[in-house]
């Protein structure tokens, strides 16, 4: 039987981060901490591959530079999955791994990604010109804050995200007075970021990673039992436990507004500000 087929699966393999983004999308910016062991995330992973078809699996944080097994997360999955992994890294780390990019090249088959927090940093032009100095790269995409490169003798991709838009994904001044928005899940998603970033995390699959850490963001403000936010607790993805028609149904949403994107704000809440401005280095 076919296996249901995904375009692409990300895991925060670090919750931790070297950088604190006002509403990060990962809520890496209220100093959470610690990394996943590749020991935890291997049985998990064994067990959804054998239950649907993942076509890339990115590895993003936080920042998963942090993280001391990134090679290994990266060269295991990439023999398991036999197809592309995905790298989301904000440089910050990138001078810590000597010959990086010899690593990626000898691979083969991944998608590196640089999320440009810092522009006028002297690490991200160290970052940037470390990549092209050591590949040749045709480029697929140019355009005023996103660049993307590919290399097909290695089977590379390389992406600058210049990501200077942020959005209030939640109101209320911090996180312990966060609310939903409650709005109309079709025009919340028009104005989503993580459109095509479904997260595995504690072995379930989420629509995205501000849904699957909500719980834990709540938990962690004293807000578990907050009214507002107990319909949005309700969901909770699925898991490798769930039916075939339950996983499959759950694919088919990929990249579609559910009635939990009903959390988020949409193009009339004007959530939008400058970024890099509101960046803080941990």
């Amino acid at each position: 039987m076919t296996k249901p087929f995904l375009p692409y699966l990300e895991t925060m393999i670090s919750n931790a981060c070297t950088l604190a983004c006002e509403n990060c999308t990962n809520y890496s910016d209220y100093h959470m901490k610690g990394s996943m062991r590749y020991a935890d995330f291997e049985p998990v992973f064994d067990a959804w591959n054998e239950r649907i078809e993942i076509d890339c699996m990115g590895f993003i944080g936080g920042e998963p530079m942090i993280n001391p097994e990134l090679k290994t997360f990266m060269r295991k999955t990439q023999v398991k999955l036999q197809k592309s992994v995905m790298l989301v890294t904000n440089a910050t780390q990138w001078h810590r791994w000597p010959n990086f990019i010899d690593f990626i090249k000898n691979m083969g088959s991944v998608h590196l990604k640089f999320s440009v927090h810092q522009p006028n940093e002297h690490y991200i032009h160290a970052a940037i010109k470390n990549v092209f100095d050591n590949v040749v790269w045709d480029q697929v995409q140019c355009e005023d804050d996103f660049e993307q490169y590919k290399n097909d003798d290695y089977s590379l991709m390389f992406t600058i995200d210049r990501c200077n838009r942020f959005t209030r994904s939640w109101r209320g001044t911090n996180y312990y007075d966060m609310k939903p928005y409650a709005n109309n899940p079709i025009e919340a998603h028009k104005e989503c970021s993580q459109t095509y970033c479904p997260l595995l995390y504690n072995g379930r699959l989420y629509k995205c990673s501000s849904v699957a850490l909500l719980q834990q963001v709540l938990g962690d403000h004293y807000l578990l039992d907050d009214a507002d936010w107990q319909p949005y607790l309700q969901y909770n993805g699925v898991g490798i436990e769930d039916s075939d028609k339950d996983i499959q149904a759950w694919i088919n949403n990929y990249a579609k507004p559910h009635s939990i994107c009903r959390m988020c704000p949409t193009f009339e809440d004007q959530p939008f500000y400058t970024h890099w401005d509101k960046v803080q280095t941990k």
